[in-house]
């Protein structure tokens, strides 16, 4: 697996933003929550920071929020996401307002913006309050003088797209829990911009994702290539060639992806069955019946496990078929049945790695049979099985086999 972290520009932005969106002014809890923004800041060392202040024991001043933009565009293509985190780095905390621990504590949500490079007023009511991390952080629990990291959820992980678009508030605001109030205190989570100490990017805000890009499954499709039976006859002799039967099981291959977005590739190319047959030579008056070769073939099965750059490669099967090859005399009927062949393939199961390459070795399978010894007499039907030699049958004479008026 591979990963990218990248960061918000800062002044001048170019594809991305952050900064802070707030309501000014003293008002009441819902007034202040739920009204539209007057302030927005993008351009400078001021601090995102989620904030609540009050001016007195009814009245709050100021709610502010953050907005985090990023740009994902040297992503690779075709790569599926499998984590994230979202780190701001926090220089100091504040908490005069009496909020609890969870009150004063900040969530990662959803949020959108008027444009990508640039922070408006409006944009104060775009922060959402769908919760993209796995867990808000407690006020106790921030650190200061540190990155405080938050985990994306799996649902937050399907929505990265070029630009990502996040939001933190304070969990009251979120949640809506107003704390109780004193006069001029101050609820303040002072997080670090994009703008400070820049160009050095070791104290701001950062999105990291953790990726691989699915593996690419090469199989073979099946091609056949017959060469059918040639018989050469004489005379008035009949021949009968039957078809060849062929019967094959293609490829079935499964791809599993580590996490949910672009699939594995997957390319079939053939494995190649050739059977190549022999010229029948017959006299007149036989009957010559060729039953056909049959071939069963089950290809191979791969089973990959995606990574990053995987190939695998399957060579194909090959089928070299040397059926009879008969002479025979006027008068006989000579029947030759046919080899069977029989091929079960490699199934690799490939967990796919970095530049993984598995090759398949072809299985080569050449048939070449036996004469069997036999007597033959004048007149008689002969049933020969898995020829490969030639029968010779003039005036008696078969061969290594002598006979003279049907007696051996």
């Amino acid at each position: 697996m591979a990963s990218l972290t990248v960061y918000p520009d800062y002044h001048p932005e170019s594809t991305s933003v952050d900064g802070m969106v707030g309501r000014t002014g003293n008002e009441d809890w819902a007034t202040k929550r739920t009204s539209g923004g007057n302030y927005a800041a993008d351009s400078s060392t001021v601090p995102a920071s989620p904030r609540l202040t009050c001016n007195d024991a009814t009245t709050w001043s100021l709610l502010r929020r953050s907005i985090y933009t990023f740009d994902l565009a040297t992503l690779p293509t075709g790569a599926v996401i499998d984590s994230a985190t979202f780190g701001i780095y926090v220089s100091s905390k504040v908490n005069t307002l009496g909020a609890t621990n969870t009150q004063g504590g900040i969530a990662l949500v959803d949020a959108t913006t008027a444009t990508d490079t640039a922070l408006a007023n409006g944009d104060y009511q775009l922060v959402g309050t769908t919760r993209q991390a796995t867990g808000d952080i407690a006020y106790d629990v921030i650190s200061t003088g540190a990155y405080n990291v938050f985990t994306l959820t799996a649902a937050a992980l399907l929505t990265l797209s070029d630009i990502v678009k996040f939001g933190v508030r304070l969990v009251c605001d979120l949640d809506n829990t107003e704390p109780a109030t004193l006069a001029t205190k101050d609820l303040n989570v002072t997080g670090r911009a994009s703008e400070y100490n820049a160009p050095d990017r070791s104290q701001v805000p950062y999105l990291t994702v953790v990726y691989h890009i699915p593996a690419t499954v090469v199989v073979t499709p099946v091609a056949l290539t017959v060469v059918k039976q040639t018989p050469t006859v004489t005379g008035a002799a009949i021949a009968t060639v039957t078809p060849k039967a062929l019967t094959v099981t293609p490829q079935t291959v499964e791809v599993i992806a580590l996490s949910g977005g672009t699939p594995a590739t997957v390319d079939v190319i053939p494995v190649a069955l050739e059977v190549e047959t022999k010229a029948l030579g017959v006299s007149a008056g036989c009957t010559i019946a060729v039953t056909p070769v049959a071939l069963v073939v089950t290809v191979q099965t791969p089973v990959v496990v995606a990574g990053t750059s995987a190939t695998i490669a399957v060579v194909p099967v090959t089928l070299d078929v040397v059926s009879q090859l008969v002479t025979t005399r006027a008068g006989f009927t000579t029947t030759i049945p046919p080899p069977a062949l029989e091929v079960v393939t490699y199934a690799p199961v490939v967990t796919a790695g970095t530049s993984a390459t598995i090759a398949v070795v072809p299985v080569a399978l050449s048939v070449d049979a036996k004469i069997p010894a036999v007597s033959i007499f004048m007149g008689t039907a002969i049933n020969i099985y898995g020829i490969a030699n030639d029968i010779f049958c003039i005036d008696g004479i078969a061969s290594d086999i002598l006979y003279i008026d049907g007696r051996i």
